[in-house]
């Protein structure tokens, strides 16, 4: 869903952001006159200002690290709330359960350390900063090699070492402070989307008369998403003094991006009400990212090398197995 605005500088997305949630009341307005216009369900649309604030720094991780590392990371972080959420039945809401718990945890951990992988995974722009001269963030230090840890016979056999060549140097993989920053956002906003769902689960859960299609709720949250990207645009003009970042050419692959999220939000509401939590948040949090790193190898060619498409796929096909162990625990 990103990728309508690879290519574009979106600098700090606040307009993007606001051009898509737009686009997003659009949608769910249709979907609230389909089904009947249904009641406006104000605990709902908390899912929506969650969402929101979470997707401030989705343009920034996206630019920073590319759409597969970045959905990688935040994707393992939706993964583990949202699965938390569900079993242990937090904020009010049940415990959901899966037929084989065993094969759930083991979808699970898995799942999670294809995302730890990926954070090692090197894009054109890390390696063009580390060309630069970027300093790594993990230290270096010496290994002993064999020369030095085999004791010499004999005074010749010593004399023939050179000097220094008895040591090489290993570095552990650089993450450089850019990269750190992409992370910790990246965590931020997996956080906050595992939870935007949760609103919505309490109040069928537990408020009297709830109606228990999830699609009742879509124009709620949609509108709660809306009004806070509003004010958040709002805010975001007053602190640039009246001259915040607008470019009329990103208006339509913003519109893009907000029909593509709209239409998976829908699906993922629809799966997540059909099929335990447990279930949907280690497979939509981890196949889009998978498919949004194989776009950044094929279509933007922002991940290269040998090493590094071979660490990658060795990630991949963890994450894959991840998603299958889960799939297969609900039986």
């Amino acid at each position: 869903m990103f990728a309508p605005l690879r290519n574009f500088e979106c600098r700090d997305g606040f307009f993007v952001q606001y051009i898509q949630c737009t686009v997003v009341l659009l949608f769910g307005t249709g979907i609230h006159i389909v089904r009947g216009l249904p009641p406006f369900n104000l605990l709902a649309s908390l899912g929506g200002v969650l969402y929101s604030l979470g997707n401030l720094f989705s343009v920034p991780i996206v630019k920073g690290i590319g759409i597969g590392l970045g959905m990688l990371i935040w994707g393992s972080t939706q993964i583990v709330t949202g699965w938390c959420v569900a079993h242990f039945g937090l904020f009010g809401t049940k415990k959901q359960t899966v037929s084989n718990e065993p094969m759930n945890y083991a979808g699970l951990a898995i799942t999670i350390l294809s995302g730890v992988m990926f954070i090692f995974v090197k894009t054109d722009e890390e390696s063009a900063e580390h060309e630069r001269g970027a300093e790594p963030t993990l230290p270096e230090f010496d290994v002993p090699s064999k020369a030095e840890s085999v004791k010499l016979s004999t005074m010749s056999e010593a004399a023939s070492v050179t000097p220094g060549e008895g040591k090489r140097r290993f570095k552990l993989p650089a993450i450089s402070p850019k990269k750190v920053t992409c992370v910790l956002m990246s965590m931020t906003l997996g956080a906050l989307h595992a939870l935007m769902t949760t609103p919505i689960i309490y109040v069928q859960n537990n408020q009297k008369n709830a109606s228990q299609n999830v699609l009742d709720y879509v124009f709620s949250h949609f509108v709660g998403i809306f009004v806070t990207t509003t004010l958040i645009f709002f805010c975001y003009t007053i602190y640039k003094r009246g001259k915040p970042f607008v470019d009329g050419r990103l208006v339509i692959p913003s519109g893009l991006f907000g029909i593509l999220w709209s239409l998976g939000m829908v699906l993922f509401f629809v799966s997540n009400d059909h099929i335990t939590q447990t279930i949907t948040y280690p497979i939509t949090g981890r196949l889009p990212a998978i498919i949004g790193a194989l776009v950044d190898v094929f279509i933007f060619k922002s991940i290269k090398g040998t090493k590094n498409l071979i660490f990658l796929t060795i990630s991949v096909s963890i994450g894959v197995l991840g998603v299958i162990l889960v799939s297969l625990s609900n039986g």
